[in-house]
């Protein structure tokens, strides 16, 4: 295996030589499918998969900080307009 992201490691999953019957076992969901990989491929590690309210949670703490930093920018460009026009 070469990739050592999620997206690389259901690509693994792609490659095996499976029967019909094996890959009817595979389980749908991401996590599942992970698990499985794990049982069966122990070296292949399990991505951390946070669940719907910690990404909720750090989908609000980035916006935030994404318009804090604007604001802290926007200030500091004030501050130094007249600089930078110059230039």
């Amino acid at each position: 295996m070469t990739s050592h992201t999620p997206a690389g490691r259901l690509e693994f999953l792609r490659t095996l030589s499976l029967s019909e019957h094996e890959r009817s076992k595979v389980p749908r969901d991401t996590k599942g499918k992970f698990e499985w990989m794990n049982a069966r491929y122990p070296m292949i590690l399990i991505p951390a998969l946070p669940s719907a309210s910690q990404v909720r949670n750090e989908a609000t703490e980035r916006s935030s900080r994404i318009f804090r930093d604007w604001e802290t920018l926007h200030n500091i460009l004030k501050i130094h307009e007249d600089v930078l026009r110059k230039r």
